[in-house]
């Protein structure tokens, strides 16, 4: 939620409008999906698709405005046995709770909101949407999750190029995937993982609600490969499986 701004000069109440008119514009714009279809492609793609089986890889989003409903579409993918996958989504945190609570009922996976010390295990995925905390991945057996009280970095907290780069630094097998958003987090730190030899993958511009973060992802040269959003789980998933 945006606070009432009581005592705001006229530079902080014009951010504040500013920030106002593009979730408003957005909200307008989205392309809401109907859940009720998302559950039949869901139910076809498990019907269709051969059986998971994890090869090690773990999983990392990153995403802001137009995040929910991309992840929305994402996820209408994922196994009950998922690879371990770790979110760091830009929101609101009540849209994102609401959100969590959703994804949880509705996929056949465990979804929680990332807590610290959590393990990545296989068949659960945590979402990261405190504004108040960084979060990163620490390696072990298996890797857990960290959250850190920090400044945010270049205007984000969460951070996803903290994410992205504590996962390339600790040479955990990952893919990494930067989804629609505003600005430009999630660039240096996806660099990173592609620089390290994982996977990376940034949501096609044109299928994006907000471009600026995917674009600055492919112009900065982190981008594996561009892939439209109702093809991204999928193509996350075969990067999962074992061959």
């Amino acid at each position: 939620m945006l606070p009432k701004p009581l005592k705001a000069t006229p530079e902080q109440f014009a951010k504040t409008v500013g920030k106002l008119g593009k979730i408003v514009l957005a909200a307008a714009n989205s392309n809401v999906r109907d859940r009720s279809k998302l559950q039949a492609k869901r139910e076809a793609a498990a019907a269709e698709a051969p059986k998971f089986s994890w090869n090690g890889r773990f999983v990392a989003f990153s995403a802001s405005m137009g995040g929910i409903d991309a992840l929305t579409t994402i996820l209408s993918d994922w196994p009950d046995e998922c690879p371990p996958t770790v979110i760091c989504l830009q929101t609101e945190p009540m849209l994102a709770e609401t959100f969590i609570k959703r994804l949880d009922t509705d996929l056949g996976c465990s979804v929680k909101i990332a807590r610290d010390g959590a393990a990545l295990t296989q068949g659960t995925i945590h979402i990261a949407a405190d504004p108040e905390r960084h979060v990163v991945i620490e390696p072990g057996q298996p890797p857990k999750i960290r959250l850190m009280e920090r400044e945010p970095v270049e205007g984000s907290r969460p951070s996803a190029n903290l994410l992205y780069g504590s996962i390339a630094r600790a040479g955990i097998p990952a893919v990494g995937a930067v989804l629609t958003g505003m600005g430009n987090d999630g660039a240096k730190g996806l660099k990173l993982l592609h620089d390290s030899g994982m996977d990376t993958i940034v949501q096609d511009p044109k299928s994006a609600l907000v471009s600026e973060a995917p674009q600055a992802a492919i112009e900065l040269g982190a981008a594996g490969r561009q892939v439209s959003l109702d093809d991204l789980g999928a193509a996350v998933i075969g990067l999962c499986n074992q061959s």
